[in-house]
């Protein structure tokens, strides 16, 4: 490559291995790309793990007469991942305006070796049950389980479990929203309550032997709500002789060859479980979709897809001729990537929720107008979204 560096190594016979025996052989000469590979510790954490028991002691030390000096002998197996930026740049590209292109690889090594391709990991031998959930086990004082719901509604057969250090135990059901009964006592578990229809919860807690005590949770319920998605439009427009994308005040609805994905991941608090959900919207439907949540914060990932051929024409570069292509299909026509807020009155007193996406209009634009700058505009949900998200809430109807 461009950017290879010979390193002079004494002895030459160093200089050679290092050289020639640590290269990777390829068919043909890259010398006019520049490669480099960064790692950024700050963005993503490198994952290492290593067998010791504690700090890492020599597990034996050898030594013989004719040495005046000691061997002691290490042996320890570690794990290592961490992802690597690739980039690879052609600097004379495009009249020398340069041209690169960057992805991302992860590097591993297991038990001190590089991972290869048929790399299999060893079986995980499950530890031994502990007993914890014996009932001779369950000594703690009779501890008072109250479990409702956001309107203060008592919610029977609710799942009481109590987990600690990943074993855990089927305490029981609600009653009435009630449920008396002993626990195995420990410091660090999680009591966790659970039903369909609802949103669970856990909460960490610790229990001690022959101790009463009351613990309460309030449970989210979940419901199936009508959803329509619609566009608002981001046109191209000419400012003062530049042209350039603009969010209007247009609304439209799906074309007959489009069709939404709208997924949700709840923003919730350390005590809710995890919660995601998502739905489909076509424009040929009569009928909303439905889809299954609850009140809470959310973030909203909606992706428009066009099940039609976007041809961009031939055009120039600073001379240097870019060939016309056809875009895959389906198209990335339009998305949105924000926070939403939905109150549970408000999801009470609505038939339809209606999800707005933003859309530029790259479809609706002459085909010798279109470039491929508009085409990587149109793809960045994430930056439109940042710019213009605001006026894209949902609405309720």
């Amino acid at each position: 490559t461009a950017n290879y560096q010979l390193y002079d190594r004494q002895p030459s016979l160093g200089n050679a291995i290092y050289n020639s025996g640590m290269t990777i052989p390829v068919e043909g000469s890259y010398e006019d790309l520049n490669i480099n590979l960064a790692y950024y510790p700050d963005w993503w954490g490198m994952y290492f793990n290593i067998d010791c028991d504690g700090p890492c002691r020599a597990e034996s030390f050898s030594s013989n007469l004719a040495s005046l000096f000691g061997m002691p002998r290490y042996s320890f197996a570690y794990d290592v991942s961490f992802p690597v930026e690739v980039k690879v740049e052609d600097p004379y590209a495009f009249n020398n305006r340069g041209y690169s292109f960057s992805f991302l690889m992860e590097a591993n090594m297991r038990n001190n070796k590089a991972m290869t391709a048929d790399y299999i990991a060893a079986p995980v031998i499950p530890a031994g049950d502990s007993g914890m959930c014996n009932q001779n086990n369950l000594n703690s004082g009779e501890i008072t389980v109250r479990v409702s719901d956001t309107d203060g509604y008592e919610i029977s057969d609710a799942n009481v479990i109590y987990t600690r250090w990943g074993e855990s135990c089927r305490i029981g059901k609600t009653e009435n929203g009630v449920l008396i009964a002993r626990f195995p006592p420990g410091l660090g578990g999680f009591v966790s309550v659970a039903k369909d229809g609802y949103l669970g919860q856990s909460q960490q807690y610790d229990i001690y032997e022959g101790v009463e005590d009351e613990i309460e949770f309030e449970l989210s319920p979940l419901m199936l709500k009508n959803f329509v998605v619609r566009k608002r439009m981001i046109e191209k427009r000419n400012i003062a002789g530049i042209e350039r994308w603009m969010a209007t005040s247009r609304v439209e609805e799906l074309r007959d060859d489009e069709t939404a994905v709208i997924l949700l991941e709840k923003i919730g608090e350390e005590s809710e479980e995890e919660f995601r959900t998502g739905g489909r919207y076509n424009g040929t439907q009569a009928e909303p979709s439905r889809l299954r949540m609850g009140e809470g914060r959310y973030k909203a990932d909606i992706r428009i897809l066009l099940d039609d051929t976007i041809a961009i024409p031939a055009y120039e570069i600073e001379g240097v001729e870019i060939e016309a292509q056809e875009l895959p299909e389906p198209y990335l026509s339009g998305g949105l990537i924000r926070n939403i807020t939905l109150g549970k009155s408000s999801l009470d007193n609505s038939n339809t929720l209606v999800f707005y996406a933003l859309s530029p209009n790259l479809y609706e634009l002459d085909e010798g107008q279109r470039t491929m700058d508009d085409v990587l505009y149109a793809v960045d949900i994430d930056g439109y979204s940042k710019r213009y998200g605001y006026g894209a809430r949902p609405e309720l109807e």
